[in-house]
């Protein structure tokens, strides 16, 4: 679940959705053998917040920075034999670097 809790976060700001952002549509426990994996902002404090209270299990995984973006990038592209044109790359290049 990768960007569920940004996403989500965006549809409560959009819809006003009470009780969205305490995470309840996340599940309460997960079988041994599962993980979830989240990504949420550190700006939004009120998700940043409930996730803590749920589990001691966090771990804060930085930004990859602009230059290793492209890496993981073209290797999964690479993989997936894609490639993209100049036009995208800079696009990408761009996009990378806000």
């Amino acid at each position: 679940m990768a960007d569920a809790t940004e996403q989500r976060r965006e549809e409560v700001d959009e819809t006003c959705s009470p009780g969205s952002h305490l995470l309840a549509w996340l599940p309460a426990s997960l079988p041994a053998h599962c993980r979830l994996v989240a990504s949420v902002a550190q700006s939004h404090d009120v998700i940043v917040t409930r996730l803590r209270s749920l589990t001691s299990n966090m771990l804060h995984v930085g930004e990859l920075g602009a230059a290793l973006a492209m890496k993981v990038l073209t290797s999964w592209l690479t993989k997936a034999g894609r490639t993209v044109t100049h036009e995208q790359q800079d696009i990408i290049q761009t996009a990378l670097h806000k």
